[in-house]
């Protein structure tokens, strides 16, 4: 079950690497993490503003679910967006879970888009 009433807005992915630099270090003690977020759809380059995360914690997975801000209509390019950072608390260690991208699951808008071609896992212990 969702642990938050997040808002509804436009499907976005998420990691757990910073587009360029150090990858943060992650570990089953963790009980937050960077999200480094990013819209599916065209929007001329910008994520926009990243909208609280819907954190579904079950016994084998944390499912993160993010979303943005829809954008006005428009026509926008589609040359990628640059991920925006958000930091996500979890409320609890990690433990033994996987940290998974609820856009990226089977049947989830962003599933079979090139931003889930490695499937669904963005951590595991």
């Amino acid at each position: 079950m969702p642990q938050s009433d997040a808002p509804t807005g436009d499907t976005a992915t998420w990691n757990v690497g910073p587009p360029v630099g150090p990858a943060q270090q992650i570990t089953s003690r963790s009980t937050s993490f960077t999200a480094y977020v990013s819209r599916l759809s065209c929007s001329g380059g910008q994520t926009g503003t990243v909208l609280e995360p819907t954190i579904d914690r079950g016994e084998a997975n944390i499912t993160v679910t993010f979303t943005v801000a829809a954008l006005p209509p428009g026509a926008y390019t589609c040359q990628g967006n640059r991920p925006a950072p958000f930091a996500v608390d979890l409320g609890q260690p990690i433990g033994n879970r996987r940290l998974i991208d609820g856009a990226c699951h089977a049947g989830a808008q962003a599933a079979t888009t090139s931003w889930c071609a490695d499937g669904a896992v963005r951590w595991q212990p």
